[in-house]
């Protein structure tokens, strides 16, 4: 047997994976994306959870916020411990919304955040979209919102790894393991606002009754308002003031 069938024969004999059956090949903006795959579906799912008769639950949707820059955290982990073993594991500051109760509120704390000096350098295309929508009057952007978050997500996790390789091998049970961790990730985040929500009791809204009743009372007193400056009642002047409540409780007892 000469050299060639000698080299031939050991190569037979060793168990290479020249099929990827074994291991899979990411570049580094692939794993990323590999590890934060499930975040988007997570995100639309429970942002819509924060509407409720076409209008948004502020307070809700802060916490849902705060919930997904945690989790956004937690995912990064899975992919910064396979890349750089020292690298930062929180590559996006955490940010509290435990005290927003309208959209003007989280516009301040999310302009607040983004202008932190960690992810100053990465925000202008999120400062952009929320100055836009703000200028014109208009609530917080929520959905809009979500994109350039997963997209600070990315730039501030590539600045805090700067991957030394092109292109990592991963095991497929590897994989798969990480997959069950990420599935476990997302699980708890859900199981936490899930609980937020069965506690939390949405602010009321004014029952129609009490809105028709508002509207007629108001209607009647402009009305009372033009045409008299002082109400006489028993030949005894009262004030505006006091005319108003006499013409709104009979309002109130007309039957309609």
């Amino acid at each position: 047997m000469d050299s060639d069938e000698k080299f031939s024969a050991a190569l037979s004999a060793l168990d290479i994976d020249f099929d990827g059956k074994l291991v899979e090949i990411f570049t580094p903006a692939e794993l990323l994306k590999h590890v934060l795959s499930p975040w988007n579906e997570f995100a639309a799912d429970w942002t819509s959870r924060c509407l409720a008769d076409g209008e948004v639950d502020w307070y809700l949707f802060g916490q849902v916020l705060q919930a997904l820059v945690d989790l956004l955290n937690t995912l990064s982990r899975r992919f910064v411990t396979r890349v750089k073993a020292n690298a930062n594991t929180t590559p996006i500051p955490p940010i509290s919304l435990d005290g927003v109760r309208g959209s003007p509120m989280l516009y301040d704390e999310v302009h607040a955040w983004l202008d932190s000096p960690a992810l100053r350098p990465l925000s202008q295309d999120a400062q952009a979209l929320l100055r836009s929508h703000q200028a014109l009057g208009g609530d917080f952007p929520a959905h809009a919102f979500l994109e350039h978050l997963y997209d600070l997500a990315v730039r501030s996790i590539g600045a805090a790894v700067h991957a030394e390789k092109t292109a990592y091998s991963v095991a497929k049970t590897d994989i798969t393991i990480m997959k069950q961790e990420m599935d476990q990730d997302v699980a708890d985040s859900a199981g936490k606002l899930r609980t937020l929500f069965a506690f939390y009791v949405r602010p009321k809204r004014p029952a129609p009754d009490d809105e028709r009743s508002g509207f007629r009372c108001a209607s009647v007193l402009s009305i009372s308002m033009i045409s008299i400056l002082t109400y006489r009642i028993s030949n005894q002047s009262i004030s505006l003031v006091e005319a108003a409540q006499v013409i709104c409780f009979d309002v109130l007892d007309l039957d309609v």
